[in-house]
């Protein structure tokens, strides 16, 4: 059985306000073309389809669109779980008017661990396909009844429901798709952190008897473990400058001797440029990047060392670039010693947000200082942001 794994597709989101539905409809256009040349039979999605709850009108229809092309144009079976971005109900909105033998959807978390299993048939091959949508704690702590313990944190149910569903004694392969937090990983920097109350991240070491391990929500393609090959395919469009990376979503061919895994390249219609330069040398980039550039389509971040503001910047690098090349975010990099060494420290989750907000303002007002009524205003849209996310 042949199986393609993407992920993360975040349709409706927006770079700053420029819309990528243009880029969303490439690559959609192209997954379609790659799964009736690769003979797919199976194409798995693992989660944030949309990138908000209430999608706008253009990224629902999209969707719908890629159901029914898939559908028309490819003899593959699709299953979908949902993201943190998404809402699950919205997810599966579709169900009654799809046909269940071709596509499934699980959005949301049934009160029984089972209805999280189906079995994948495909002319004599069997996979069972395990599919874990992202969840929230009190959605999981439910399943706690099925293990006759009261008392389990939702760690412990999670643990357990993993070694029941491994523990399932068939000779199909298993395979599991999930929207969390495995192993360790690297952040493609613009996901939201997940946070499943005591479980950070779920141990690899529970998931040795899958065949493979399909995971959403990280937008850097990365593998998380060999045994058992589990990979999170990232997103198939840069979302953000840091992730201005070639994409990749992956190709698997399961037999039952053994899991063959294919990385395919993901073209992509616009590129994301990132020019670091200085006040002396930008020209000269500039033109580097014009001379490089082709006649692709780029959206531009330049990051300029400066020893002080210097007025009408962003027009005089506009009027260099090539009609190609948008720019779309300027980053000044003021030469100072910063009592908070931000760029230095390994994780950013080690800072406090508000120590991000004390050196983002120093950055943009070196000549100032964070005066208490203003701190004081941020601070409490900040915990106003926190009640808001609960």
């Amino acid at each position: 059985m042949k199986v393609l794994h993407t992920s993360d597709w975040h349709l409706g989101k927006k770079l700053f306000k420029v819309d990528r539905h243009s880029e969303h409809l490439f690559f959609l256009e192209w997954l379609i073309q790659t799964i009736k040349n690769n003979n797919i039979d199976l194409v798995l999605i693992t989660g944030d389809i949309f990138d908000v709850q209430n999608p706008p009108h253009e990224a629902i229809r999209t969707f719908f669109e890629f159901l029914r092309n898939i559908v028309h144009q490819t003899n593959s079976k699709i299953v979908i779980i949902s993201g943190n971005h998404d809402s699950g109900v919205f997810v599966e909105s579709p169900t009654p008017l799809i046909d269940p033998k071709r596509i499934i959807i699980k959005g949301t978390m049934s009160d029984d661990p089972s209805e999280h299993i189906v079995t994948i048939k495909n002319q004599g091959e069997k996979i069972d396909l395990f599919m874990l949508p992202y969840f929230r704690n009190y959605e999981i702590a439910k399943w706690s009844k099925f293990y006759g313990l009261n008392d389990l944190n939702d760690e412990d149910v999670i643990v357990k429901t993993i070694e029941k569903w491994t523990s399932t004694k068939t000779n199909n392969k298993k395979l599991l798709m999930a929207h969390h937090l495995f192993g360790d990983f690297m952040s493609g920097e613009s996901e939201y952190s997940l946070n499943l109350t005591g479980i950070s991240s779920i141990p690899m070491g529970l998931l040795k008897d899958f065949s493979y391990v399909a995971l959403g929500h990280i937008h850097k393609y990365q593998k998380i473990s060999s045994n058992p090959l589990s990979y999170y395919t990232g997103s198939p469009i840069a979302f953000r400058f840091s992730e201005a990376n070639t994409k990749f979503l992956n190709i698997l061919e399961i037999t039952d001797d053994n899991t063959e895994l294919k990385k395919i390249i993901v073209p992509t219609l616009k590129e994301l440029e990132v020019v670091k330069t200085t006040i002396n040398n930008f020209e000269k980039d500039i033109k580097t990047l014009n001379d490089n550039s082709g006649n692709k389509e780029i959206y531009l971040e330049v990051q300029i060392e400066l020893s002080e503001p210097k007025v009408g910047l962003a027009d005089s690098i506009r009027e260099l670039l090539k009609e190609n090349i948008t720019l779309l975010s300027l980053l000044p990099k003021f030469n100072q010693s910063d009592d908070l060494d931000i760029e230095n420290i390994e994780n950013v989750n080690d800072i406090s947000i508000h120590d991000h907000f004390k050196n983002f303002y120093k950055q943009k007002f070196p000549d100032s200082q964070l005066d208490d009524e203003l701190e004081k205003e941020f601070n409490q849209l900040l915990d106003c942001a926190r009640m808001d996310d609960q």
